[in-house]
């Protein structure tokens, strides 16, 4: 699901995604975990880590994936970001954007 409940995420619009959406799904339906891996089975994968603004388009399915890994027990390190936007930990200037880099890091290096 898009998260359309709250702010406006100023960096990507819902026509957008769904226009790249539909483009990366071509012709497979697009409720195929290759599509959407929240689709899938989670059971079995390393711990993943994920990223998310609360402005982010991807916020409703972030949570929804980090409900599917906590249910399946797989290891999910959710990191959730209120009034960030999608891709909001590239701009340096942010201070939640280095914050994200060094937890980044700090998962990395263990």
């Amino acid at each position: 699901a898009i998260n359309t409940l709250g702010e406006e995420d100023p960096w990507m619009d819902v026509w957008a995604l769904q226009t790249a959406g539909g483009l990366w799904a071509g012709n497979m339906d697009h409720d195929h975990p290759m599509v959407s891996p929240i689709h899938g089975s989670m059971e079995g994968l390393p711990p993943i880590s994920t990223f998310i603004g609360g402005r982010d388009l991807f916020l409703a399915d972030n949570r929804k994936l980090k409900a599917i890994m906590e249910e399946q027990g797989t290891p999910i390190n959710y990191f959730e970001y209120p009034h960030m936007f999608h891709v909001w930990m590239i701009f340096p200037g942010l201070r939640e954007g280095k914050k994200a880099i060094k937890q980044m890091v700090e998962l990395i290096n263990g």
